[in-house]
């Protein structure tokens, strides 16, 4: 023991940390071969960020519920359409997402009629930016994601991210 302090330590600890090094060396040399690059190991991942705990999820949720009303209020629409908001805050992600869901009032009009329309459109319910969208307007079914750039889609696997955000 060295200074008082508990442990092991070697007489000669450079020039073990030296061998170390070499042998470390040696190894990683030994693994490349000619037909295989060598290539460095991927660095473990940063450490994520504390999930909130339950009470900071219950509150979360709860300003998420409010910002998917906020924009939901904030959607002007006329009187053959009805509207409808679902918010759903992911703790994972810890983002807010808002699906915002116009639709023909008259439920009885058939989805192939001029006057149909259906729409789904998700949001970022912090900024208030247009994630996805997807709708059906006189009988035809269109899709987007954006993400940087403008992605469309297939209408079906627009629904399919609409509904993996919004935990369904």
């Amino acid at each position: 023991m060295r200074n008082g302090s508990a442990g092991y330590y070697p007489a000669n600890k450079g020039k073990h940390m030296r061998n170390l090094l070499i042998a470390a060396a040696i190894l990683t040399l030994a693994a490349c071969h000619q037909d295989v690059p060598c290539v460095a190991a991927p660095a473990a991942p940063a450490p994520t960020a504390q999930l909130p705990t339950a009470t900071e999820v219950f509150h979360l949720r709860g300003e998420c519920a409010k910002l998917g009303q906020q924009i939901l209020d904030g959607n002007m629409i006329g009187s053959a359409l009805t509207q409808d908001v679902t918010a759903n805050y992911d703790t994972k992600e810890n983002r807010c997402y808002v699906d915002l869901t116009v639709m023909t009032a008259d439920m009885s009009v058939p989805q192939d009629s001029p006057q149909f329309y259906h729409t789904r459109a998700l949001y970022d319910g912090q900024t208030r930016e247009l994630l996805a969208t997807a709708q059906i307007k006189n009988g035809k079914k269109a899709g987007m994601v954006f993400k940087g750039d403008t992605h469309p889609m297939g209408f079906d696997d627009v629904i399919g991210y609409i509904d993996n955000k919004m935990g369904n």
